[in-house]
Parts: C-alpha cells; structure tokens; sequence
C-alpha cells in the first residue's frame, strides 16, 4: 500500500475492506458506500484480504464466499485467530444461500449473511447496523473498565485510608515526645512515653494534676494563669519546664499546651513534653566546650585546660570532684584534681610510687584502662577485695562512690582516665552519663592535641608508610649537603629508584600487600647505606637516595640494587623485583637540588627505557632524549587526522595444513619529516598518552576492512590477527568497538584474532575473563600474545577463553642452541596442547629454528624465514605467488 492510499485511510472516519474476486460485479454498491464517506477497500483474494486487513484493520468486512484459493469460510477463519483483526464484523456476500453454508458463515465468526442478487440499500443498512453494534460495544467495553478501575482505586483509597489510621496510632504510641489529653488540667490518657519520662505506669498518670508534676519552683498558679491567658489569646502555649519525677531527680521539659478550641477551653487541651534534658546540659557545656577550645587554641598549659573541665563537671554535678591520670608506659598517674584536698595526691604518690600499673586491676581506675570501658563504683565499702588498699584511701577523704571513664584517642587509643568521685551515695542518670561523656571526650581531645602537635612535626617531614624522610625534609636535608659540598669541594650524588612492574603486585595481590612490599624494600635499603646519606621516599613506588661523597658510586647502587631483587614473602607469594635506578652528580650534572633530582629522574626512565633492572648516570645526550620525545609525542596526536599510520602484514603458516593460515597485522608510522618511525618509539607513548585507544580502532577497522578486501580477490580462509594494547583492553566497550570494526567491513568474525598479552591479562584475571567471553560469543578469535613472559598460572590460563599460545621471540632466538630457551619452549607447546589450544612461536629466522619447532609439535609459526612484514602489496604478492600446500620442511 502506497503512502498516498494510508494518507486517505487516516482522513475517512470508517474503512469497508470487500474481499471479492470478481469486484467488477460491486461497483454500484462501492459508489454508494463512497457517497456515505466510507472509505472502501478491494482486494480480489484471500490472501490479499489477509495482508490488507492486517495492515489496515478496517472496521467491517464484506467478504465473497465462492474465491479462488482460500475461500471465505478459511479467510474468516484466519481473521478471528488474528488479535488484530479477530474483533472487526464480517459479513458474508454470496451467491450460496443454503441454510448449511449460512450456519457455516456464522460458526467462523461472520455477523451476517447476505445472498446476491442483494438491495444496495439493505446492505448499507446492515453495515451501519453492525457498525452500531460494534461502537457500542466498544464503548460498553470500555465503560466496564472504567467502572473496574474506579472501584480498584476506592478500594485502595480505603486500604491507604486504614493504613494511615494505624499508622497514626503507631506514631502516637511510639512518639519520641510525652503526649496527654487534660481536662480541667488532669490528665484523661496519655501515651507511654509520658508515663517513661516520669517512672510511672500509664494508669498512675490517670486523673492526675498536671500542676504536680512540676517541680517544687513552680508550686504556684502562676503557670496556670499564663498558660490560660495564653490559650485564650493564641491557642497555644509554650513554655521549657523542670520537672520532678517519683524519685525526687528532676529533667527539663519542652512543655506545649494546645487547645482543643480557644473558645471553649472545657473542652480540653492537648499536652506535649519533649525531654530537654540533655539539651539544656548540653548548653551549659558548650559554653564551657567553647572557653576550652579557646584556651587549647590559644596554647594554653594542659594543666590550666583539665582544671577548668574538672571546674565545670563539678558545677553542674554536686557533691562531685573530678581528677585526671594520664597513661604512659602502660602505668597510670595523677595529672590533676584541682579541688581534691593536697593529701590526696600525695597519698595516691605514696601507695603507687611507679605509677599504677595497668596490667593488673588495682584500682577501678586500671580496670578501666585494662577493660577498655567505664567501671561504676557505687559503694567504696563494698569494692573488689584485690582493690583494698585504694579504698582505703577514698574512705580517708568521704568519698563513697566513684565513676571512671576511660579517655581515648580518636583511633581509639587509651589516653587514660577521668574520675569522678561523689561524696554521697549517687545513682547516675542517662542524661548524666551523656554529660560526662562528652566532657571525656573534650578532656581527649586536649590531651590528644598536644599529642598530635609532637606527631605532626614528624608526621610533615616523614613517609606514614616507610618512616622514611618526605619530600620536604629531602629538600632540607639535600639543600645543606649541597651547601656543605660547595664549601668544602665535596661530590653529592642523587639517586632515584623506581621498582619495575610495581602495579602489578598492587593489582594482583591487593594494596595491602603493595604497601608490606614497600616497606621491606625501605628497610633493605636503609642497611646499603651510611647514617650519614639520606633515603627519603617521594611517593608511590619512588625514592630518592642523597649519598654524601660516595666512591665508588656503583658499588653502593649494585648493593642496592641486589638487595631489591632479593626474594620476599608477601601474602604467602614469594615476589622478586627489580628497580630501574638514575642518579645525577653535583657539580658535574647540576647546581641545585631541582635540577639534580629532574636529572636523575631522566636518567631513571633511561634505565627503564634501556630494559629496567639497571642504573643509568645522567648525560647530556638524556636529556635531547627527552627533548625529542616530547616533540614526537605532539607529533604523534595530529598522525591519526593526518593519515600518517600504515599496516604491515606478516603471514603465518601451520604445519599441519602446509599452508598460509593468517597474517598479523602490524602498525607503522610514516611520518612526513622523521621517515618510518619504529613501534618501539610510538607504541608507548600512544599507551602513557591514550591516543593508542583512537590509534586501536583504527588498526581494528583498517585489518577488518583489508582482510575482507583479500577475501573478496580470492584469498580465502585467511584470519587477521590484531594486537590489543592494555589500555585497550581495559576499555568498558572494547567488544562494542570489536564488533563495530566488524560490521563497518563486512568480515565474518571467524576470520578475525585478536592477541592480548600475557600480562595485560593478568592484571585483573575476573576482568579479563569477562571481557574476554563477550568477545569470544561474537565468534572472535584470542590467543595469548607473549606467552611465557608473564605471571599466569595454569589455574588462570585454563579459565581464559582463547584458541592460542604465541610464543615469545625471546625463547625462540637461541633455538635450539640454549637449553633454558629450549626447556621453556618444549614447556609452552605441552602446556597448550593439554589444555586443547593451538601454539605459534614467532620470530622464526633460521631452518635450525624451524625443526626444532616441528619435531616439538608447535603448531603455527611466524617471522622471518617465512616472510618480512610487508605493505599490502608485497604481502599480498606473497601470498598469491607461494604454493598451496607449502612445505617449509622442504624449503619448497
């Protein structure tokens, strides 16, 4: 159906599809149905009348029963199964007018049954009529629904209504705040809370008089007058009150008073009580919470700032005094109790001349330090027989109950005590509680803060991790060397050490494990050098050794260097690493600590450059290295846009088939002003820059597109393998871009392979595992590229879903003159074949190199001696010129 026809449907109000093979034979009766604004609808079989009235769903059809094919009883049929169409009427016209043909119409779903010859204006009438009944019932239909739907929502309406009724009741019997109904200022009911703050029972609260549960200050009708001034005026009143509970303690209350109706106060008011309490303490301690601060910023004695805390605890606890020990060297002493008569102290001096000592419970004080939480005294009659002789001595000065609680540090070191000592008998309160708790608390901040001021003078010129000197105290320390050296012609060497592949034990055994490594490395070389040199940590895996007048200086780095690479056991791993090390000499390779240190900086990524586990001493040549490394590191962001990246092939050949099964595609630079610019030089800048993540998905696209092309010429069967560069495979849509590159080339993803290193997927093995199977479902190749090089285990490998081993051209070089060479390699093609993987060894150059791989069962291999890597053109002269099968055995 053209566009023109659904445009005309969409402007008719209702649609007539006729279903007859003989149309001709209805002209009047579609002229008549076209003058009533119906839109009508032909079509000449059945199986055209299906498609149309699927397509359209028309509001009625007028169906023949005598057509060709599928006749009208089967058309009905087909239409009634069909959810779309099952609802529209239909009505037969036919020559037929056997009764039998009549109820066979109305068994398949026909509304009616009208025989020709027929009147046109019965039939008009019969469509309208059933057009009618339709629209009515869709209109019941869907008063029904709405008629369900209303009683849904009255129905929930009434659920939620309950609901929050219960609710309602549930807030109010578990409100944080008292709640009462008075009249006549007598308490009708009240919730349990209010019976709580008070220690009654809701029943003992019935008919009492709200007056009587002031306290002793307001027994007057004071209050009464104010609140019924109040509630006429405003309807409410507000006041905070001090209660008295049955046990004669008192607590302050935030107390509203609301009227049921302002006019008629006999009818009531509504009562709430907030508990205050801890508040109202609360201000009276931040206000001597404030002085103190002042007084610690200030820099005022430790002495002066527990006093004036004793002074405020005692004033708002009577009959209370307040001491302070402090805890050092596991003993505990009197620091201060300012209104403890003097003989206390010095009898406390005399029956712990040491200190007390905390490893056995001598007193509540050390029980409280060695149980790590407060000790209630109540009776100092009654005490633990193994405290006798201290109280003994509380019974010297009337003091009859006791409450210490342990001070600690914000990491939750025990500073020591605070002790509160009652000279009557004392029963403490929550909210009492509360209060000394925060009083302790100020009392550990004081304390702490003259800790913390010795810790941060340390703290800022030392590592937290190493204890080793920071940044700054380096600065300091390599500054006056550099002046001692200039004043009496002195060589300072700074060295920079840097431990290779550090972020892979991070990765792999967890932070935790990175940071005990650091520290036994700190520790090693700390022995390799003198109390007079320096080793000062910058920060992650980064130290910086200042050696005074050391000759020779090899022999130092060597030592150090050695005792690196020493095995250590880290988190049940036995781990050796290495370090890449660059030093600079003053004077010769600088005048000051800035350039001495960005020197042998330089000369430490040289080392690394160079294949780490080494030192390197800064030159001048180091530094146009880096020069020119920058300059191709700009150059390198504008090579993609400026089309300046070319692939090489390299082709592989099995044994097994004699034939030329792959090619690996290999990216060049030609760079318009430096020539061809070796991968060596690009590849990790690409990496370090993240340009190799663009530069990746164009070497993906252009090896899809380029196979595809091969294929298309004739070259069959044949798999290009792609490198995937580890800053790409940790990329969230790495699969996306795979299948993407696909796509866009038309391959098949058999014919792709992409090599990811052995140690890029053993940085995060659950990761890699991942991406790997999603990658793999798409029906991509993998293999392991540089196997052997890495730390993957067989229980990793076996997890990993790849088709092949690559082994790494350094095994192969020296084949089969190396035995360690030869031993690794025979070991690699075993282990893949075990697990059901084909092996390749790249880097073949030689025949020798080639049986001995063959006589081994390697399966694939690449390199030279079969073919350079080559532009297009020669690999693709390459692979139409040798023969199919290639025996390589044969040198044919």
């Amino acid at each position: 159906m053209n566009r023109v026809e659904t445009q005309a449907l969409q402007q008719q109000e209702q649609v007539i599809l006729i279903i007859d093979d003989t149309p001709a034979n209805l002209g009047v009766l579609v002229d008549e149905l076209d003058g009533r604004h119906f839109q009508v609808l032909i079509a000449e079989d059945g199986e055209e009348g299906l498609q149309r009235a699927d397509y359209v769903v028309p509001d009625l059809i007028l169906l023949d029963v005598m057509m060709p094919g599928m006749n009208g009883f089967e058309v009905c049929s087909h239409l009634k199964q069909n959810r779309k169409t099952c609802h529209i009427p239909v009505i037969f016209m036919t020559a037929l007018n056997d009764v039998t043909d009549k109820v066979t119409g109305f068994d398949v779903g026909g509304v009616d049954y009208i025989t020709k010859p027929f009147q046109i204006e019965e039939v008009v009438s019969r469509i309208k009529l059933h057009l009618s009944v339709c629209d009515m019932q869709q209109r019941l239909s869907e008063k029904n629904q709405q008629l369900v739907e209303e009683s849904q929502i009255r129905q929930q309406a009434q659920v939620e209504l309950n609901q929050l009724f219960q609710e309602q009741q549930r807030l109010l019997e578990h409100s944080g705040v008292g709640i009462a109904f008075l009249r006549q200022r007598r308490i009708v009911r009240c919730n349990q809370k209010l019976a709580t703050l008070f220690d009654e029972t809701i029943e003992a609260l019935h008919d009492m008089s709200i007056e009587s549960l002031y306290a002793a200050e307001y027994q007057d009708d004071y209050i009464q007058q104010a609140a019924r001034q109040s509630l006429v005026q405003q309807g409410e009143y507000v006041l905070d009150i001090r209660y008295q509970r049955r046990d004669g303690q008192h607590f302050w209350g935030e107390t509203i008073l609301t009227a049921v109706d302002r006019e008629d106060l006999s009818k009531g008011e509504i009562l709430v009580i907030h508990d205050i309490d801890q508040r109202k303490r609360t201000e009276a301690l931040r206000i001597g919470q404030g002085q103190l601060f002042e007084m610690m910023v200030t820099g005022s004695p430790l002495d002066d700032i527990l006093n004036r805390l004793i002074q405020l605890i005692e004033a708002n606890q009577p009959q209370t005094l307040g001491a302070i020990f402090l805890k050092s060297d596991e003993h505990l002493t009197l620091r201060t109790a300012p209104a403890l008569p003097t003989g206390f102290a010095e009898q406390y001096a005399a029956l712990f001349p040491d200190g007390e000592s905390v490893a056995v419970s001598l007193s509540p004080n050390s029980e409280a330090v060695r149980c790590e939480q407060a000790v209630w005294l109540e009776d100092t009659r009654t005490s633990n027989p193994e405290w006798e002789a201290y109280r003994v001595l509380l019974g010297r000065f009337g003091i009859q109950a006791s409450y210490i609680i342990p001070m600690v540090t914000s990491q939750g070191h025990i500073l020591g005590t605070l002790t509160l000592y009652f000279l009557e008998q004392y029963h403490p309160h929550q909210v009492d509680m509360t209060f000394i708790d925060m009083a302790t608390r100020i009392a550990g901040i004081a304390i702490e803060r003259q800790h913390h001021e010795e810790r941060i003078q340390y703290l800022a010129h030392h590592d937290t991790l190493t204890q080793l000197p920071n940044r700054t105290l380096l600065d300091d320390r390599l500054n006056q060397g550099l002046l001692w050296a200039q004043r009496y012609d002195r060589k300072v060497t700074v060295v920079l050490i840097d431990l290779d592949h550090f972020k892979m034990i991070n990765d792999s055994l967890g932070h935790s494990a990175g940071d005990e490594l650091l520290q036994i490395i700190a520790k090693r070389m700390e022995s390799c050098i003198r109390k007079t040199d320096t080793l000062a940590r910058l920060g992650g895996d980064e130290f910086v050794v200042v050696l005074y007048n050391a000759n020779p200086i090899e022999l130092v780095l060597n030592r150090i260097k050695e005792a690196i690479a020493e095995p250590i056991q880290v988190a049940e791993h036995e781990i050796r690493m290495t370090s890449s090390i660059g030093f600079a000499n003053y004077p010769e390779d600088g005048q000051n600590a800035d350039v001495l240190l960005r020197n042998a900086d330089v000369a430490m990524y040289h080392a690394k450059e160079s294949g780490r586990n080494s030192f390197q001493h800064y030159s001048l040549d180091m530094g146009n290295e880096i020069q020119e490394r920058m300059v191709l590191q700009e150059n390198l962001r504008h090579a993609l846009d400026n089309q300046e990246f070319v692939l090489h092939y390299q082709p592989q050949y099995c044994f097994h088939t004699r034939r030329i099964i792959g090619v690996e595609a290999l990216l060049r630079w030609q760079h318009p002003e430096f020539g061809m610019v070796p991968p060596m030089r690009f590849i990790q800048l690409a990496e370090t820059t993240g340009l190799i993540v663009p530069i990746g998905d164009w070497v993906l696209q252009a090896a899809c597109k380029q196979n595809k092309a091969w294929q298309d010429a004739g070259i069959q069967d044949l798999c290009v393998a792609v490198n995937v560069s580890a800053r790409q495979f940790h990329e969230k849509d790495l699969p996306e871009r795979v299948a993407a590159a696909l796509e866009m080339s038309g391959l098949e993803p058999r014919y792709l392979e992409l090599e990811i290193t052995e140690s890029v997927v053993m940085q995060n093995p659950q990761e890699a595992v991942e991406i790997m199977q999603k990658i793999n479902r798409m029906g991509v190749q993998l293999s392991i590229d540089d196997f052997g090089t890495g730390y993957s285990s067989l229980s990793a490998l076996k997890n990993f879903p790849v088709h092949r081993l690559k082994i790494d051209r350094a095994f192969v070089t020296d084949l089969p003159d190396n035995p360690e060479g030869c031993s690794i390699a025979q070991a690699v093609i075993a282990l893949g074949h075990s697990l059901g993987l084909n092996v390749i060894a790249e880097g073949v150059e030689d025949e020798r190199q080639l049986a001995f791989l063959h006589q081994h069962q390697c399966d694939e291999i690449q390199g030279y001696y079969l073919c350079r890597p080559e532009p297009v053109e020669g690999c693709e002269a390459f692979l139409l010129s040798r023969p199919d099968p290639l025996n390589l055995l044969d040198g044919s």
